[in-house]
């Protein structure tokens, strides 16, 4: 009877605690002990007591992983990938726990002991569980998982085929510990492995939350330009009609105060120059206009020269790429841009220079900056290069991993006579 109770109570704590864990990471507000919620609990502390034996099995624990799927997704109401996600990280601080507590208790106890012994069982049982809730909690832990889960959709094949894989491996590192159980060289090998096996998964959800914010960010900034590219296009219309009808003011009258406020206001200038204007004409009205007009505004604040040259043989070539691959390229054009002008304006010159044309049926975007000296194309796609100071110069390093994932985009760059010069291929 004592050995039943033992099942029971540890398949309780381990399902409730699932739950909290992939809750604490979803910063949801859904409660876990409710009367429906009981119910969809009960699977999982009915297959934990039916199949545990003291022996290792990475058949209970593979199910445990499919049934946690199905009820973390029912009771926390997300989509199947957010599910796997959840169940993964659960299972995983879960493992890192246990295998930390049975590594210090193979000194103390053999491995019946610890297996059959009840109350050392209910001990390990509460403990890996409250200690993997208050790892759950911890910012390390549920910033990055946090913001993986809140920016994968309902068809992330990625992250549901590294997810599923890495708990099939898990579980047989799992396996091959249990059976060893002591503190041999085959055993630390399995454990190290494990944990470099979790600190990749870590890494992984690091980086993939930071692509994702990237994007969010450059999404909004895309929503931003196109109301400014509104903007300037009223703003001319305007412009254009008030110098219109100052000028049939002016020679209505000869008062020399309202001639002399009215060449005033004439002269005014205006944030966005008709040149300007003149040499976007050939873009289509889309992202990237309003991009461009944004990024002279910008470099017209830090006093620094922008040259735009467009050809008029683009005009095709942007009607037959897609919006979403429009706001592709200004993501990277944006962050060339951004340093373009950053590095210009440290330099004399003060200098940077825009030429979109058509070659062999590709369109080419060329930014080219001047430049203070030349650096390692190498180094500067690293994370973390910048010459700017700490926390930068991860623009170049994420433009590196949108042009791996978009194989119609092609880039490169190189320096010539105190310029740097950076090409965006459109196929």
């Amino acid at each position: 009877m004592l050995p039943l109770i033992v099942k029971i109570i540890g398949s309780i704590f381990l399902a409730i605690s699932s739950l909290i864990i992939a809750k604490n990471l979803l910063k949801s507000d859904e409660k876990i002990i409710t009367k429906e919620n009981i119910i969809l609990i009960i699977p999982i502390v009915l297959v934990t007591c039916i199949m545990y034996s003291p022996q290792y099995s990475s058949l209970l624990t593979l199910t445990i992983y499919m049934i946690l799927i199905l009820t973390i997704r029912k009771i926390l109401n997300t989509n199947l990938s957010v599910s796997i996600i959840l169940s993964t990280i659960s299972l995983l601080i879960f493992a890192v726990v246990d295998v930390l507590l049975s590594s210090l208790e193979t000194v103390l106890f053999n491995y019946e002991t610890l297996r059959n012994v009840w109350y050392i069982n209910i001990f390990n049982n509460i403990f890996i569980c409250l200690v993997s809730i208050g790892i759950s909690k911890l910012k390390k832990v549920s910033v990055p998982f946090g913001k993986l889960c809140a920016k994968v959709d309902k068809k992330s094949y990625e992250e549901i085929f590294f997810g599923v894989t890495i708990i099939i491996v898990m579980t047989l590192f799992y396996y091959n510990i249990t059976n060893i159980f002591e503190l041999n060289i085959a055993y630390i090998i399995t454990l190290i492995s494990m944990f470099i096996f979790i600190i990749l998964y870590y890494f992984y959800a690091i980086e993939k939350s930071n692509y994702e914010r990237l994007n969010e960010e450059y999404k909004i900034l895309l929503n931003c330009v196109q109301t400014f590219e509104d903007w300037i296009d009223n703003e001319q219309m305007y412009k254009h009609e008030l110098k219109n009808s100052l000028s049939v003011i002016r020679n209505m009258t000869n008062n020399k105060n309202i001639i002399k406020k009215i060449d005033k206001i004439l002269g005014v200038n205006i944030s966005i120059d008709d040149e300007y204007i003149e040499n976007l004409k050939y873009i289509p009205k889309n992202s990237m206009k309003g991009l461009i007009y944004y990024k002279i505004a910008l470099a017209q604040k830090n006093k620094v020269e922008m040259v735009i040259e467009v050809s008029q043989n683009v005009v095709n070539s942007f009607k037959k790429i897609s919006e979403e691959k429009i706001n592709t390229i200004c993501i990277i054009l944006g962050i060339y841009l951004d340093n373009a002008i950053e590095e210009a304006q440290l330099t004399n010159e003060k200098k940077v220079t825009i030429e979109i044309y058509v070659i062999e049926q590709s369109l080419n975007i060329v930014i080219s900056n001047s430049c203070r000296k030349v650096i390692s194309l190498k180094e500067m796609s690293k994370r973390n290069s910048s010459t700017k100071g700490s926390n930068r110069g991860n623009g170049l390093y994420y433009v590196g991993k949108i042009l791996r994932k978009n194989k119609w985009l092609k880039s490169n760059a190189l320096f010539l006579n105190n310029y740097f010069i950076q090409k965006i291929i459109i196929k």
